[in-house]
């Protein structure tokens, strides 16, 4: 196979899904080191079948796309692998939820001859979560094993383990698979008799593995249940309907979906804001030319999150449609539902974003002359929307308010103001800072704990040769909350001061003080980090360089879970368990990850533009969901480059041009990112030696991430 194919052109006759790559027979594709990412996982053939089957999605997801526009662990692992079963076995036959999980998670590091008894006995468990970990593992024992599993994992209660189990039958040989379809069949048919639309639409999802002369029938079922459904008083219930409408029949969708179009209207007119709300997320299951009326209709309600809600819905009408409802939007009151649609502007034609821009520019000049700070902020955070020659002119206003701000007693107010400095103009900036200097100083010295704590989140915005002495100050405070925040300055100060600040907080009585300073750690000078490693009493690792994505929510490690992240635009979640920092899942309208799909699997494009990997942010594994949006499992990289920059770290002056060739070459190929495509729209990844440390003398690979807003021409 030649390197200029890519991983969109490998499901010929040369490999099937169902081949073995590893075989001497077959040379491993030599595109594939394109793809490595150092520190990770070798991909593998089950990782590469496994795409290879997704992509059997792909006319699904292009109809849709034209559709609508949405610490045990460690010990296992560390063992010797003639352990592992018995340590697996005994964790599963632990009382504890979480030890449970964990172990059914780690099924595969087994011995082969090992795993199919461990799914068995997790298939026992009387605990779901713990069955449907165990039956996602039956793709790691071998075929002859796999049937019994698959008809033993078939035969539960839980919609979700059956659905796990469906998803293997197409691992099973042909003769097999019939019969495994045929039960699923029944018990699709069973499981769409039940009651509850939520269990229906797992049973739903399942329609595909049914025998294919069974499917229409089913899908009939699947309509009758939406018509129901949809008649139902329960906006909940109708979401849920609304989002099985695809798995209908065919003739039968337009016909619901206009059902769905006047629930939506009619509950745009209800006076109960929650009935609004879940109406307004339905929009997208709306016939298409419904939609823009819908959207408008939710833009004149007076409830702020409906407002917002719909503002959101914009992405899922036509282009033609998009510049007059985003106008719309810019001239609503809430500064959130404005600053909404103007994020939406990037996805019009040049000409029309010249004029929105204008109009934004307009807005965001009237917004910094209202009373309220928090909103004054909001308006801020938007100049950069505004046309480039009236930038400046607004940034002077911002730093107007920000000295008017600061000279408040509300700390409060203060914070809010201070963290606006940033937008004012930058030759008044460090004035600015001093001021806050003066105020982080005094809140310190007041008895009151809250005005000590917010005090101290302004320290990064005073003066950076006064941070030091702050936080010193900080870490002197009987209060452990502002000891705590104080830790978290340090990354703020300069680094001749760093090693000193992380020193003195790891010789704190609080133990959280002591665990966020060896943090810290990797902001120090190389030279110093082995002394403060031997003082915090623990190896840090990769934590250097580890993204931010984990900071503000708690994703436990020896714990399987799903967090939704906090961002504009579309879901993004934190997976927990053996998959943090290594996945995460992004969740997308199938035009954005077709746009996405199509940079990152041209790798024959990125080495004839000289890269020897392909720069784009790695996709393991994804799926259309129920609500037509593509759920993409994507690789975790490090840092971002906006942090390295902060962190002024190496390579910067390559890195920069590296990246301004990535947004280049994106350009010829008729792609728009979506977003600013700036620095913190990239995200690096640093080459590990064999012992897994970060090396530092190598420059990192840069990376473009974010493409939920992506279209591509």
């Amino acid at each position: 196979m030649k390197l200029e194919h890519g991983v969109a052109d490998i499901l010929t006759p040369e490999i099937s899904a169902n081949e073995n790559i590893n075989k001497p027979a077959f040379a491993r594709p030599e595109f594939l080191s394109m793809y490595e990412i150092s520190g990770q996982d070798e991909i593998t053939e089950h990782s590469l079948v496994r795409y290879l089957s997704d992509k059997k999605q792909d006319q699904k997801i292009k109809e849709a796309a034209g559709n609508s526009p949405l610490l045990l662990e460690k010990k296992i692992i560390d063992s010797l692998k003639d352990e592992r079963g018995r340590l697996i076995r005994a964790g599963l036959a632990q009382a504890n939820l979480e030890i449970k999980i964990v172990c059914a998670q780690m099924i595969y590091c087994a011995f082969e001859n090992e795993r199919g008894k461990l799914i068995r006995m997790g298939l026992e468990q009387e605990d779901q979560e713990t069955k449907r970990v165990c039956a996602r593992m039956i793709m790691y024992v071998s075929a002859s094993e796999r049937v019994e599993l698959i008809r033993m994992g078939l035969e539960q209660e839980n919609p979700d383990t059956i659905k796990a189990c469906a998803n293997m039958i197409e691992s099973v040989s042909k003769n097999e698979r019939e019969i495994l379809n045929k039960k699923v069949g029944k018990i699709v048919k069973a499981g769409l008799e039940q009651e509850d639309p939520e269990t229906q639409s797992v049973y739903a999802e399942m329609i595909g593995r049914a025998p294919e002369n069974e499917q229409e029938k089913l899908r009939t079922k699947v309509g009758e249940i939406v018509k129901a459904g949809l008649e139902q008083e329960d906006p909940k219930t109708q979401k849920i309907c609304a989002d099985m409408i695809w798995r209908a029949p065919k003739n039968e969708q337009e016909k619901l979906r206009m059902k769905v179009g006047e629930i939506v209207k009619a509950g745009l007119e209800q006076k109960d804001p929650e009935t609004k709300k879940m109406c307004a997320k339905m929009i997208a299951c709306a016939p298409e030319n419904e939609r823009g009326k819908l959207i408008r209709m939710g833009l004149e309600q007076e409830d702020q999150e409906t407002k917002r809600v719909c503002a959101r819905m914009i992405m899922y009408v036509s282009a033609s449609e998009r510049v007059e409802l985003i106008r719309m939007g810019l001239e609503q009151e809430n500064p959130d539902t404005i600053k909404a649609c103007a994020n939406m502007i990037e996805s019009v034609s040049k000409n029309e974003r010249e004029i929105l821009n204008k109009k934004v520019g307009k807005i965001v000049k009237a917004g910094l002359e209202q009373e309220d700070p928090e909103t004054q902020s909001v308006y801020a955070e938007m100049i950069g929307r505004a046309p480039e020659n009236e930038q400046e002119k607004l940034r002077t206003k911002v730093g107007e308010i920000v000295k008017a701000g600061l000279e408040q007693e509300d700390p409060k107010t203060q914070k809010i103001c201070a963290d606006m400095i940033w937008r004012a103009p930058k030759n008044e900036q460090e004035k600015l800072r001093m001021k806050v200097g003066e105020i982080v100083k005094a809140g310190l010295e007041q008895k009151d704990p809250e005005t000590k704590k917010m005090c101290a989140k302004m320290i990064a915005c005073a003066p950076e040769n006064e941070r030091g002495k702050l936080i010193r100050m900080g870490l002197e405070q009987e209060d452990q909350e502002t000891k705590r925040v104080c830790a978290r300055m340090i990354m703020y100060v300069s680094a001749s001061e760093r090693v000193e600040l992380i020193r003195m907080g790891l010789e704190q009585e609080d133990l959280e003080t002591r665990s966020i300073c060896s943090k810290m750690i990797r902001y120090a000078f190389e030279s110093d980090r082995k002394a403060l490693l031997e003082l915090a009493k623990k190896n840090l690792g990769d934590s250097i360089v580890e993204p931010r994505l984990y900071e503000k929510i708690n994703v436990l490690k020896d714990k399987f879970s799903r967090k939704q992240f906090p961002k504009d635009g579309s879901e993004t979640f934190l997976v927990g368990g053996q998959l943090k920092g290594k996945t995460i899942i992004r969740r997308i309208i199938p035009s954005a990850f077709m746009a996405w799909q199509k940079m990152y699997e041209d790798c024959g494009l990125w080495k004839n533009e000289g890269f020897d990997y392909v720069p784009v942010e790695p996709i393991i594994s994804y799926h259309l969901n129920k609500q037509d949006l593509v759920d993409v499992y994507s690789g975790v990289l490090d840092l971002s480059l906006a942090d390295w920059e902060i962190l002024d770290g190496e390579f910067l002056g390559e890195l920069n041009r590296d990246a301004d060739k990535i947004k280049s070459v994106l350009r010829k190929q008729g792609v728009v990112h979506g977003h600013d495509c700036h620095s913190g729209n990239f995200c690096l990844r640093f080459f590990r030696d064999e012992n897994g440390q970060v090396d530092f003398t190598k420059k990192p690979r840069i990376y473009l991430i974010d493409f939920d807003q992506a279209i591509s021409s």
